[in-house]
């Protein structure tokens, strides 16, 4: 997530030092050999200007609109997994803290400074995120990883609830079954049934009273 927050900031520096080689060769094709301005080129220079510079002003304004709310997403999950929600907003402390939700080893935090691999190590943690809340594999492929603000946001601010790191156990802890009783239960309302008593033997009278 940091790396796709920090790509677009990229591209707005390619695009500045761009536009910066443009205004400079609109410049020097304006001037002729004679000492003579071309006015229709300097005034295309200033016409686009501005129209890059309110371009780029709104992408990084929604590029920060969109910073900010996955950080408030990851500082809620980060708080229901147990660990502190400050973490979020801490570059490379953050991804270590989610290894640790889902039991992934630590030194997997520097697979994440080698190309193309990082793509596939983080595919993998956002399975993991989701299967460690009880999610599905495809919301952990569709919100988490390509939509991550939204999933996030999901797993943050909704119902779901932490079932325990699912890396460690191969996906999330079911719950226990139900002791079943050893033994029916009495019913104090049935009627008791009396118990049999054996017949008694015949009684000899005495002697004497014939």
């Amino acid at each position: 997530m940091n790396r796709a927050i920090g790509l677009p900031y990229i591209l707005i520096m390619v695009m500045l030092m761009l536009d910066n080689l443009n205004i400079g060769k609109i410049d020097m094709e304006s001037t002729t050999f004679d000492g003579t301005s071309d006015l229709n080129s300097t005034e295309y220079a200033t016409a686009t200007d501005p129209m890059l510079s309110a371009f780029i002003g709104t992408y990084s304004l929604v590029i920060l609109v969109i910073a900010i709310v996955a950080i408030v997403a990851l500082w809620k999950v980060f708080t229901k997994a147990g660990k502190p929600g400050w973490a979020a907003i801490i570059p490379f402390y953050n991804v270590y803290v989610m290894l640790q939700i889902v039991g992934r080893p630590s030194w997997w935090l520097l697979l994440f400074f080698i190309p193309l691999i990082n793509i596939v190590i983080s595919v993998v943690l956002a399975l993991d995120i989701a299967k460690s809340f009880g999610r599905s594999s495809m919301f952990g492929i569709l919100a988490n990883f390509i939509l991550s603000p939204i999933g996030y946001l999901i797993i943050g601010f909704g119902s779901a609830q932490y079932v325990g790191p699912a890396a460690a156990t191969g996906g999330p802890t079911p719950p226990a079954a139900p002791m079943l009783p050893t033994t029916p239960p009495q019913n104090p309302q049935a009627p008791q049934q009396p118990t049999p008593q054996p017949p008694r033997p015949p009684q000899t009278p005495p002697a004497g009273s014939l």
